[in-house]
């Protein structure tokens, strides 16, 4: 078998690997779970708005990242930022629109506003959270 050959059949199941491993396929603690239907209602609508197309991946997804983030905690506080929140927005964020920093509707309502109105620009979907996905 050529070289080409064995480097596409590593690729093709690298790839098959990660999708078997990635957020998609995790489970998450309670903490994180209870935000599921908000965070699928929520990126449903927003995606309906710009319209563009849902994928139930990205509830996973966002899901994953609220773990890394906060681990479902809607009162974390980062000591050294002050970013607050599910998804650790930055305070000068919430002041300068005058949303409730602790409250988990808004955090996930901006969280999937922000994910489709960067898809709708054909940009990466998650932003400021790129190193996660």
């Amino acid at each position: 078998m050529k070289w080409y050959r064995w480097l596409l059949l590593v690729v093709v199941l690298s790839v098959i690997l990660s999708l078997h491993t990635s957020p998609a396929y995790a489970t998450f603690p309670p903490s994180v779970e209870k935000w599921r239907p908000i965070v699928t209602e929520r990126l449903k609508w927003w995606h309906a708005y710009y319209h563009q197309r849902f994928v139930y991946n990205d509830v996973s997804v966002a899901l994953y990242i609220m773990l890394r983030e906060s681990g479902g905690n809607r009162f974390a506080v980062n000591p050294s930022s002050g970013a607050a929140g599910l998804y650790q927005w930055l305070p000068m964020w919430w002041r300068a629109r005058g949303y409730p920093v602790f409250d988990g509707r808004w955090n996930i309502g901006y969280m999937a506003k922000y994910h489709a109105y960067n898809q709708s620009l054909h940009r990466n979907p998650w932003g400021a959270w790129l190193w996660y996905h």
